[in-house]
């Protein structure tokens, strides 16, 4: 579900993790990234956050085998060349029309706490009705990202995989015509309802805590206070900072360091560039920048913590940024 993980707290990323123990697979596919992709520590940008942040860690963990099976589009530029095309001629405009209306529902329900028992019973059956629709209305082809033979070659590579159980990791966009492809050879095992981890439980929390614009902070910072992890003093910090408590806030950030704060995978360079936004704030030029050069030495950063810590370098930090 991408970021929309990070917006539920019965379906975050750690109640994947807390799915997979339940079906203890003897390996595990993945369709969204590829081997190549995979070698390279910038995959973490992945949008798909469930991945870099509890399923890769959990596999590690167990000596999984994991098997990268993603069929990228055979043109990645066609499928928004096409609705361009598209908006020139009528015809293609009104069908690519039938197929995005049957899509309205989403937008309700997208921003309620969905578990996964609600996406399963109400979010996968519309995406797979607008897109049979669309595959009827407009073909196989630039028009439906080929979605049909991408998923017809990633079932190949899954059910090819000799193992007993696999579990399969999937964009929920994906999930509708691998599922029915796979069907044809594999018994799928229907998802279960399972009670929150306390990790789970945490992971809601910690995820809260990234929107540092909350109704009683007090009571959020307590909360975090009592977690007690590298993760939870940063989020303490960004939401003192966001309050105008500064040297609170820088606290907090200096705690944090001096942890192993190489976990999760975007906290280090999360961390160091806010500390370097802090020191500058107190007018620390030189701690901002030791911290700010961190953030670039680091094998793995998120893009916009690599940028605030560019931008850092360049002239002392102002005003308060989202990271």
């Amino acid at each position: 579900m991408g970021s929309l993980h990070l917006r539920y707290p019965s379906y975050n990323a750690l109640s994947v993790s807390d799915l997979l123990s339940q079906y203890d697979p003897e390996s595990i596919a993945i369709t969204s990234l590829s081997k190549n992709e995979y070698d390279k520590p910038q995959w973490q940008d992945s949008p798909e956050i469930v991945l870099p942040l509890a399923v890769m860690p959990w596999a590690k963990k167990r000596g999984l085998d994991i098997h990268f099976v993603k069929e990228p589009s055979p043109d990645a530029k066609a499928y928004q060349d096409f609705r361009r095309y598209a908006q020139n001629h009528p015809d293609l405009q009104n069908k690519l029309y039938q197929s995005e209306i049957v899509l309205r529902p989403l937008e309700e329900l997208l921003s309620q706490a969905l578990s996964i028992g609600r996406i399963l019973k109400e979010i996968v059956p519309i995406i797979y009705e607008s897109q049979k629709l669309e595959e009827e209305l407009l073909e196989e082809g630039p028009a439906t990202n080929w979605r049909r033979s991408r998923s017809k070659t990633m079932a190949k590579r899954i059910l090819a995989i000799a193992r007993q159980s696999i579990a399969v990791l999937v964009a929920i966009d994906d999930y509708p015509f691998l599922k029915e492809e796979l069907e044809k050879e594999a018994n799928i095992i229907e998802t279960k309802k399972i009670a929150a981890s306390p990790a789970a439980k945490q992971r809601s929390l910690l995820d809260f805590a990234f929107r540092t614009e909350v109704a009683n902070p007090e009571e959020l910072l307590e909360s975090l206070e009592a977690i007690a992890s590298p993760e939870a003093y940063y989020h303490m910090g960004n939401i003192l900072l966001h309050n105008g408590h500064f040297d609170a806030a820088l606290e907090k950030l200096v705690e944090a360091s001096k942890t192993d704060f190489s976990q999760p995978y975007f906290l280090a360079g999360y961390l160091l560039a806010r500390l370097g936004q802090v020191y500058d704030l107190q007018g620390n030029r030189n701690m901002a920048q030791k911290s700010y050069r961190g953030v670039l030495a680091l094998d793995y950063a998120p893009k916009d913590a690599i940028t605030a810590a560019q931008e850092g370098l360049e002239q002392a930090f102002k005003a308060q940024a989202s990271i």
